[in-house]
């Protein structure tokens, strides 16, 4: 029964970090990445992410949160930049040099 209690207060630690910051999370996701399907996609992995942590026995803070979802919108980021990148040098290997 004691272990039960436990997991039931890791759950209510997590809904009230949910319930408090949820709208700071997404506000602050949705600065970073413009479109807000993905804002709301990676926010939603990072809650998963969050409370898979939490699960296996780490605490879980609102400072550690961020860090979650500054990994999450990061490799987004990288991922894009990369196709960015990608995409020029394409561009560039498809012009004929002149002379």
């Amino acid at each position: 029964m004691h272990g039960l209690m436990r997991n039931v207060q890791k759950e209510l630690e997590f809904l009230d970090i949910f319930d408090d910051h949820a709208d700071e999370f997404f506000s602050y996701c949705a600065s970073r990445i413009p479109d807000r399907a993905q804002a709301q996609e990676i926010l939603e992995q990072t809650f998963k992410r969050a409370w898979d942590e939490m699960g296996a026995g780490e605490p879980l803070r609102t400072e550690r949160f961020y860090r979650l979802l500054d990994e999450q919108v990061n490799a987004r980021a990288n991922l894009a930049i990369g196709r960015i990148v990608r995409f020029f040098e394409s561009v560039r290997s498809n012009v004929a040099p002149s002379s």
